[in-house]
């Protein structure tokens, strides 16, 4: 199969090209390759994001989503990895509970769902999780969605999990202060005062306000493994009056100066990476009062189009920086194997139709969850095409099927 007029990076520079595919292989990368195929008209190709950061709440939760229809919604935005965060029921606190998440990925995910485990037992922030019988089957540890906030248990967690070589992701909110931004700063200084102690490898979810960047630029400076993420969200909106409930997500949309502070960090390296914070649940959730709703949006479908209008469109960043904060950033902290767009390696990469404006429409969701302040925008860089392994997992059939040859 032909995929013609592929905008790839060739360095920092872009240039056009056709792409064969021959089983599961990029087999050739040219100029008027003949055979059948689609005419991509210029869009760009990459090998798909690696998302560090999702819920896809199953097993416990799949009134919300579930792995099948999460790793769809992932596929259809371009996420080919993704980390299952483990706020689940039943918690992948040991052997017995991670293994029934994990054969529920091996039946029903179509792309690369990578488990998480929890640092303590159910998530309760009393006791550690079985940590070396669970290192070898998990992509990191995290209780997300939960702060530990017992010191002493945090960095006897923190010295387990160096024996394994493995990375604690924290959701930094320390307790007392609801989600205000103090809640974040305090709890990243308390918990880089630990990482200093136990010299573990370390990184931030969804960092939102401009004090826990410079924190972390500081930790970084000093010669710590400290990483963060970033949201879309968090790099595209301010605070917003408390009334849609779509808007409602942990740590909250922060001022300004914070936006502004979150795509500093991405430029100058002090935030490694971008992650969706993938959140699905029930429209009825979600259409109780704020107070009420719970916290958190989807994000798979929306990844490339919010950062390519709101970041890449605006001139604040290339599309090789592009490709690094969505893909690289993750790849290089978490080890995951990831290929190029190269002759010879796994046909493996979505095209993002970076020129041309669409309604996200809530109709066209693929995620169990509607739960998106993005429905109703007009955006560029949707996915027009998702080919996994030399198989198409998602195609825009409206915009390629006229361009089938």
């Amino acid at each position: 199969m032909i995929f013609k007029n592929a905008m790839i990076l060739s360095g920092s520079e872009t240039k056009i090209v056709d792409i064969e595919v021959r089983g599961q292989i990029i087999s050739k990368i040219g100029e008027n390759l003949s055979g059948e195929g689609y005419d991509l008209k210029g869009a760009f190709v990459t090998g798909g994001a690696i998302d560090p950061h999702a819920h896809f709440r199953q097993p416990g939760f799949e009134a919300k989503e579930t792995i099948k229809t999460g790793s769809l919604s992932a596929a259809k935005g371009g996420v080919f990895t993704a980390f299952a965060m483990p706020n689940l029921n039943p918690v992948p606190d040991c052997a017995e509970n991670l293994q029934k998440e994990i054969d529920i990925i091996k039946r029903d995910a179509c792309i690369t769902v990578l488990p998480f485990g929890a640092v303590t037992k159910g998530q309760q922030g009393r006791q550690l999780s079985d940590i070396a019988s669970i290192a070898d089957k998990v992509v990191a540890f995290s209780d997300d969605g939960k702060c530990v906030n017992d010191t002493g248990l945090l960095l006897e967690a923190m010295q387990e999990v160096k024996k394994t070589g493995k990375i604690i992701c924290s959701h930094a909110e320390a307790a007392g202060y609801g989600d205000s931004e103090q809640a974040e700063y305090i709890a990243v200084e308390r918990e880089l005062n630990l990482v200093k102690k136990s010299g573990v490898k370390y990184h931030f979810c969804h960092m939102s306000t401009a004090e826990s960047f410079d924190l972390i630029r500081g930790a970084k400076a000093d010669g710590m493994d400290v990483s963060c993420e970033v949201t879309p969200h968090h790099l595209s909106y301010c605070a917003v009056e408390k009334t849609d409930a779509n808007f409602k997500m942990n740590p909250p949309l922060r001022q300004k100066k914070d936006v502004e502070a979150a795509r500093a960090a991405l430029l100058d390296g002090t935030a490694d990476m971008i992650a969706t914070d993938h959140a699905p649940h029930t429209e009825y959730e979600k259409s109780q009062a704020w107070n009420i709703a719970p916290y958190g949006i989807i994000g798979f479908e929306t990844l490339y189009p919010v950062v390519i209008t709101s970041l890449y469109k605006t001139g604040y960043i290339s599309l090789a920086s592009l490709v690094r904060f969505t893909r690289i950033g993750a790849k290089n902290r978490f080890g995951i194997d990831a290929g190029e767009i190269k002759e010879g390696e796994a046909a493996t990469f979505c095209a993002l139709d970076i020129d041309n404006k669409r309604t996200y429409k809530k109709s066209e969701i693929l995620s169990m969850g509607k739960n998106s302040p993005y429905i109703g925008m007009d955006l560029y860089g949707f996915n027009l095409v998702s080919v996994i392994n030399g198989k198409i997992k998602y195609i825009d059939t409206e915009a390629l099927c006229q361009t089938k040859f």
